[in-house]
């Protein structure tokens, strides 16, 4: 048949354009899951993480090391260098909490540092441990949610970059967040409390 040759022919063109269509798609999807892996996990979450874990370990040496001691060159242990959390990771929070749509975490960093000041200046005998672990929980509780984030988001299908704009709608983030929020109340509302209770003893 003379139409043979030109069917296969056909046939053949009409596979390659499709293979080369499907192989362009696929790219583009990667192109836009590494995209959105580099900006929001790796720029976005990880360093967050970091520093948040940061605070998390020193609280816990504030709440186990109740005993100083000073060296000979002056220096007074447990040390706690705060230089690495004196800059928050603002490029970070900015990334996270555009996509979560939330405050939250920036909020949270700005009282842990005041307050890792404070206790850091504050005599072993004379910290309390109830206010330095509610600390330790708020914080543990942040980083736990933020894990949760990031292991959904690892497996979110992302198939165009305005997909991100929908993730914070998404039932398991809002409950993460909620958490966090949740938790951070709870620490609020004790921290009054004992205020209160200071200022009316004080008084």
């Amino acid at each position: 048949m003379v139409f043979t040759p030109i069917i296969s022919a056909f046939t053949a063109v009409t596979a390659a354009i499709i293979a080369i269509c499907l192989k362009e798609f696929f790219d583009r999807r990667r192109e836009i899951r590494n995209w959105f892996d580099k900006t929001y996990l790796e720029e976005g979450i990880d360093p967050l993480l970091w520093h948040l874990k940061t605070y998390e370990f020193y609280f816990q040496k504030l709440m186990t090391d109740l005993d100083v001691y000073e060296l000979e060159d002056g220096t007074v242990l447990p040390y706690l260098d705060l230089e690495p959390l004196k800059m928050p990771p603002l490029s970070s929070i900015m990334k996270v909490e555009s996509l979560l749509g939330t405050s939250i975490y920036s909020n949270l960093i700005l009282i842990l540092f005041e307050n890792l000041l404070l206790f850091k200046s504050v005599k072993p005998e004379k910290r309390s441990k109830a206010a330095i672990s509610d600390k330790c929980g708020a914080t543990a509780n942040a980083i736990l949610s933020l894990v949760n984030i990031r292991d959904h988001l690892l497996t979110t299908r992302i198939r165009r970059k305005t997909d991100i704009y929908a993730i914070c709608e998404k039932e398991e983030i809002l409950t993460q967040l909620k958490s966090s929020a949740e938790a951070i109340k709870r620490w609020n509302e004790r921290k009054q409390k004992r205020d209160e209770l200071k200022s009316q003893i004080n008084g």
